[in-house]
């Protein structure tokens, strides 16, 4: 059964149709603009004008996903820094993968070729065109905006609502459909399987941006300038050496298993950040925000017994006497001889009136430490 996070996958979905239906309109609308002033179709004018129109239907998708969703801008679209290291392998990754992604476009158009009035519109757009237009409908429009709203307002609402498999699934396979041809569907699902995994583990869409531009910015160069490269054109036909795809296995695998090791390292230090965060908003009597931090620590660091008891501490001040108990509880799960747990999980049993449960958790706290299970008697008046 669905939450009622903003954006489901219903709501994603009508989204995108939504934006398709923006674009197609504009489309109409320039057509008209040219007619009127005559303005013609090669002309940069028409180019700039385009550019408008993706700028402003983005803006007004994001303009409804904020006011439905109800959450702050940098909840929705985070811009947070990221370690270098992380840069360095997530690019070498990108690097493999844009390579490996070059040779499997090949493929897919061995299977099902291109029609040539396709190619002809993908050479003209990339080839034809003012090299400064080409680099902002190419390099700067598709990943600015295109990562705001797969990795930033579709992942935000998914993540809230589904398993992060789905999330991360679902997002891609919207991905791959807005591009509205299946010979940049399989190249697109991919990257944005690898873009909202990056995403959500560095809780930033920098990464997927910057992946999403240096992922263009290699084909305009490549397709502008194969005659100056020894790299095949993918659009053109013709398959890579196998030294070249070797070298993209090599990078985007070691890449990956350097990011896999690093984000385990980030999660750690991130939930450590968050957890010292969520002690000093309890200390300045910010509970809410408090709450939010720690939980945001629990899911960096699911299994730290010491959360789950911060939590707690702020649950009993705001007289959320079940949700402490419970959390209490998982705290002694993952360390049975929590001893600090034992003692307020007993005393918040003694508020909700359950003296059965309170002089359970007195007994354990005597064999663990003495001291606190006289302190829990002082607590609760005995």
């Amino acid at each position: 059964m669905e939450n009622n996070n903003y954006p489901t996958i219903k709501n994603g979905l009508l989204l995108i149709l939504i934006y398709i239906g923006i674009t197609l309109s504009s489309v109409i609308v320039i057509a008209i603009i040219r007619r009127i002033f005559t303005i013609g179709i090669d002309s940069p004018i028409n180019d700039i004008l385009g550019i408008v129109a993706k700028i402003l239907g983005y803006l007004l998708i994001f303009k409804i996903g904020l006011k439905k969703a109800k959450r702050p801008f940098n909840k929705i679209f985070k811009f947070n820094k990221v370690p270098g290291s992380i840069w360095i392998f997530f690019i070498t990754t990108m690097f493999g993968l844009i390579i490996i992604l070059s040779e499997i476009d090949n493929l897919v158009n061995l299977v099902l070729p291109m029609p040539s009035f396709l190619v002809n519109l993908f050479l003209k757009f990339i080839i034809s065109k003012n090299i400064i237009l080409s680099i902002i409908l190419v390099t700067i429009i598709p990943p600015i905006f295109e990562e705001m709203f797969f990795r930033g307002l579709l992942v935000d609402g998914f993540k809230r609502n589904y398993t992060l498999s789905k999330t991360i699934l679902v997002s891609s396979l919207f991905f791959g459909f807005i591009h509205m041809n299946p010979w940049q569907f399989v190249t697109a699902f991919l990257l944005g399987i690898l873009f909202s995994w990056v995403c959500i583990k560095t809780n930033s869409i920098l990464l997927p941006i910057f992946g999403h531009f240096l992922n263009n910015f290699l084909i305009l160069i490549v397709q502008r300038y194969h005659n100056l490269l020894s790299i095949p054109d993918n659009i053109l036909g013709g398959f890579q050496p196998l030294w070249l795809d070797a070298l993209g296995v090599f990078l985007f695998v070691s890449g990956l298993i350097l990011l896999l090791f690093s984000f385990r390292k980030f999660r750690e230090a991130d939930a450590r950040t968050l957890f010292n965060l969520g002690h000093a908003y309890r200390r300045s009597g910010r509970y809410k925000e408090a709450i939010e931090a720690f939980k945001r620590s629990i899911a960096q660091k699911p299994n730290d017994a010491w959360t789950y008891y911060g939590l707690g501490f702020v649950y009993v001040q705001l007289s959320h006497l079940q949700e402490a108990i419970e959390v209490y509880q998982k705290a002694i799960r993952l360390e049975p001889d929590f001893s600090y747990a034992h003692m307020n999980l007993g005393f918040t049993y003694f508020l909700t009136g359950d003296k059965e449960n309170t002089l359970k958790e007195y007994k354990i706290l005597k064999k663990l430490n003495l001291k606190l299970a006289d302190k829990l008697l002082k607590m609760i008046g005995e």
